[in-house]
């Protein structure tokens, strides 16, 4: 036995995650957003009629002028854009 001599201690193989695991997180990462968009189309409007959310906070964000003309965002012209309507109270 030297005393620069590397030997190798013998390890177990790591048994890998089972692939099932693997299948149902990608199947959730598809379903829970879209529960979470389908919820949101359900639950927004009654809530606004509620009163519980106000109608300005379902509107959509307008950025600055200043934030338009910086390179990279391409937030130059916004014309193709389709708006959805803003829910409004009922009087």
């Amino acid at each position: 036995m030297s005393k620069y001599a590397k030997y190798r201690i013998r390890q177990d193989p790591k048994q890998g995650m089972n692939p099932v695991w693997r299948g149902i997180g990608c199947i959730l990462l598809v379903v829970v957003p879209l529960l979470a968009f389908g919820l949101m189309e359900l639950l927004v409007p009654v809530l606004i009629k509620t009163g519980k959310v106000p109608y300005q906070l379902v509107g959509y964000v307008h950025f600055p002028d200043w934030i338009r003309s910086l390179p990279g965002l391409g937030l130059q012209r916004d014309d193709h854009i389709q708006h959805r309507p803003v829910y409004r109270k009922s009087k």
